[in-house]
């Protein structure tokens, strides 16, 4: 039953992660739509954004929140706020990579 109860939680955090990084792409779906741009600065835009959020949320994992810590241990959360950081890296740094590929004047 604890089992169950931590696998429930884990799962939880999970679906809050995800959907807390995702959430300023979805801000950006429900507001005006503007004039469509290339496909590759959309993309680019995109990136940028939920890197920014990912980014914010790496506080949220250094705070040592036993809720957040309880179903995972500290070294799990640990080693998870590494990886993600190194994802978070590439998707902030291809931001201007494609930028620069669809328009090199910017």
């Amino acid at each position: 039953m604890k089992g169950m109860r931590l696998a429930l939680q884990a799962a939880f955090w999970v679906v809050v992660y995800v959907f807390l990084s995702t959430t300023p792409l979805l801000i950006l779906k429900l507001g005006p739509t503007p004039e469509p741009r290339e496909p590759w600065r959309e993309l680019s835009v995109a990136l940028g954004f939920a890197g920014l959020a990912m980014m914010t949320l790496q506080f949220v994992l250094t705070a040592r929140f036993k809720t957040i810590k309880a179903p995972y241990g500290s070294d799990i959360v640990y080693h998870f706020h590494r990886q993600i950081s190194l994802v978070t890296f590439v998707l902030i740094a291809a931001h201007p990579v494609l930028l620069f590929i669809n328009a090199p004047q910017t």
